[in-house]
């Protein structure tokens, strides 16, 4: 009889730091370029405006000027520029964060030189048809109305308003008032200050050469310097005292409850943010986590349950979500709760430290799995100002991590009394 042998359990090795090059240019921007090992023929390229709502003079300027910037340029209507790339078979990308806009565009390499003088005129040249304004603020009224009728997404504005306060660019919830009152004046002057050389990082990856690179640089050279900047002010969080808030929805769509538990938190950069980072995993950050196993698996309580952590570019909040029966509010309470207290209270054994040190590593490595992958992490830190080493040390300290940390950890971020609850039904 043959035997079926399984093959050995291999210990997960440091992944070999990746190749990248960085270059800065004659006005102020960073470019990084991330090389194919593979001969992909794919050359992608994101350039970043590393401004956003720290930067505003009106509410949603930021996130509006980004998003009319694929409506039109000045030499190309919005239909115009869809049918140039759609040509050529590009990907074209306008994404907005709080703390920054991202403009990728990805295509064969031989269409790229073609493609990239249309890239940098919708980035620095754009129309801002009044016509097209009203036609995004009548679209973003309507997601707003959506996002207030459902109890997930009103438990996410109200908890990150609790956090932060409502007047901080991080805490603040758009309204239909603030939508209306943008102007296209409103964007040009937006625009004017911000989109300048200085502001700007760029990332190409994939199969480049050193003609697209000197070709998007002399584009990134055009961009205008700075007018008059100024340091930017960071604001002072003036969030309320965190307590439980209970909100009734009469407009929601869904029968299920939303629970949101969250507090401001160490960002990236910090010498703990590591141990947060297991701590975190470990409570609610994988399908095996102890909130869902606790609650999702042996209670039954909830389809989904999970801890985040959010870190930015000046501050981070973590946060556990879930979405429940309305009459099962108290029970999944105090289970969180007391999922938190174990961890205060007593040491994780060693196997769930190794299972969860294990998910961490392997999510490690598929997050490097590709040269847009590489690009990606490259492109997050270097936003929040870290090094790409950091990475790769972020990888082998792992290892260090210690039940007593946990719990040492658990007791000084995770108090009770120092989180907020907001359950919406």
């Amino acid at each position: 009889m043959n035997l079926i042998q399984i093959p050995p359990i291999n210990k997960i090795e440091t992944p070999t730091p990746f190749e990248y090059d960085y270059y800065s240019t004659g006005n102020g921007i960073e470019l990084y370029s991330i090389p194919s090992s593979h001969s992909l023929e794919l050359v992608k390229i994101e350039v970043v405006l590393n401004k956003g709502r720290y930067d505003e003079e009106k509410r949603l300027s930021s996130r509006f000027c980004a998003r009319m910037l694929k409506e039109g340029s000045e030499n190309h209507s919005s239909d115009a520029i869809n049918d140039f790339f759609d040509y050529y078979g590009a990907d074209f990308q306008v994404r907005y964060h709080l703390d920054y806009a991202s403009f990728s565009l990805m295509c064969i390499k031989k269409y790229m030189r073609k493609l990239i003088p249309l890239f940098f005129e919708i980035i620095g040249a754009p129309s801002f048809n009044a016509e097209e304004l009203e036609l995004l603020k009548k679209r973003a009224k309507s997601k707003l109305k959506l996002a207030t009728a459902d109890n997930d997404a009103l438990s996410f504005r109200i908890i990150t308003e609790k956090i932060f306060g409502n007047d901080h660019p991080y805490g603040y919830n758009s309204t239909e008032d603030d939508i209306t009152a943008i102007t296209i004046d409103d964007l040009y002057q937006f625009h004017k200050r911000n989109y300048r050389s200085s502001f700007f990082k760029a990332y190409i990856s994939g199969s480049i050469d050193g003609d697209i690179i000197s070709m998007v640089e002399e584009y990134l050279y055009k961009i205008p310097n700075p007018v008059n900047a100024n340091e930017q002010s960071i604001p002072e969080v003036s969030a309320e005292p965190p307590n439980e808030f209970y909100m009734k929805n009469n407009y929601a769509f869904n029968a299920q409850s939303s629970i949101k538990i969250g507090k401001r938190i160490i960002k990236r950069d910090h010498d703990e943010y590591l141990g947060v980072h297991f701590l975190n995993t470990l409570l609610g950050g994988f399908f095996g986590s102890r909130l869902m196993q606790n609650i999702r698996e042996k209670e039954g309580l909830t389809y989904n349950i999970y801890s985040d952590l959010e870190p930015m570019k000046y501050d981070a909040y973590f946060i556990i979500g879930t979405d429940i029966k309305t009459e099962n509010i108290k029970k999944v309470l105090e289970l969180i709760y007391g999922e938190i207290y174990k961890l205060q209270s007593t040491l994780v054994g060693r196997e769930e430290i190794r299972m969860v040190r294990n998910y961490i590593k392997g999510y490690l490595l598929s997050s490097l799995d590709g040269v847009f992958s590489k690009a990606e992490i490259v492109k997050i830190l270097t936003i929040e100002g870290m090094d790409v080493k950091w990475v790769f040390d972020f990888f082998e300290k792992i290892d260090q991590v210690k039940s007593e940390d946990i719990m040492e950890l658990a007791k000084k971020y995770l108090k009770k009394e120092q989180l907020f609850t907001v359950v919406v039904n």
